[in-house]
């Protein structure tokens, strides 16, 4: 929910890779600064020089006002809960 928030007041987000991320936020096209593995000094280091970027702040949360409309506000939830009652319907039936 924080990453939601993030993409709501248009901050950078700073992700640490893990199944969720891959499954759910990298296929949308959310840019991010990822932590591959373990948080050691360099891959923070990595993010903190992407993130004190101001033109590279920019370029990442410029793009999350669309992408979150796109994917998590209300229309894309109503369509997915009308697919899941009608595909439970239809099974139902069968």
């Amino acid at each position: 929910m924080d990453r939601l928030k993030a993409t709501y007041c248009k901050r950078p987000i700073v992700v640490i890779v893990c199944a969720i991320f891959l499954k759910d936020i990298k296929p949308r096209g959310f840019d991010v600064a990822a932590l591959n593995g373990d948080v050691i000094p360099a891959a923070v280091a990595e993010a903190r020089n992407e993130l004190s970027n101001p033109e590279r702040r920019r370029e990442m949360s410029e793009q999350f006002d669309p992408l979150g409309r796109q994917c998590f506000s209300c229309a894309p939830l109503k369509r997915r809960i009308k697919h899941a009652t009608l595909w439970e319907e239809d099974h139902r039936r069968a």
